[in-house]
């Protein structure tokens, strides 16, 4: 019972930061504070789908291996639907094959490091 709600917390997490990226992804640039940080905006798609992967495979730990497919198509499909948002908003953003090209390597990166995580902590309990 207890991995259960584990999982339905973490999933609660994934959908909340999914939500926050949807919004930070498609409101005005002008309307997000200053940062030096923005100027690293393919550095940032990277981290923003890194972690949402990650997030979503602490989720659905169980059954990972199955749910792995499915975590990468979701977190990929929700990169496009955004990008394809933010061209179709004209909100001063545009569509970049390269913010796809980096969430996907941010996804990527977000999984494999749950994996890791995920080994290393089996073996440590062995």
């Amino acid at each position: 019972m207890q991995a259960q709600k584990t999982s339905v917390f973490w999933l609660s997490v994934a959908l909340v930061y999914a939500a926050l990226l949807m919004y930070a992804s498609l409101v005005r640039p002008e309307s997000l504070p200053d940062s030096k940080f923005m100027s690293y905006d393919k550095l940032l798609h990277f981290i923003a789908y890194a972690v949402e992967a990650f997030l979503l495979a602490k989720a659905f730990v169980k059954n990972l291996y199955i749910h792995l497919l499915a975590i990468t198509v979701f977190c990929f499909v929700l990169g496009v639907a955004i990008e394809w948002g933010q061209a179709a908003m004209q909100q001063g953003r545009s569509y970049e094959y390269t913010d796809i090209a980096a969430n996907t390597l941010g996804i990527v990166f977000g999984a494999f490091v749950y994996l890791k995580q995920l080994n290393l902590q089996k073996w440590i309990s062995h």
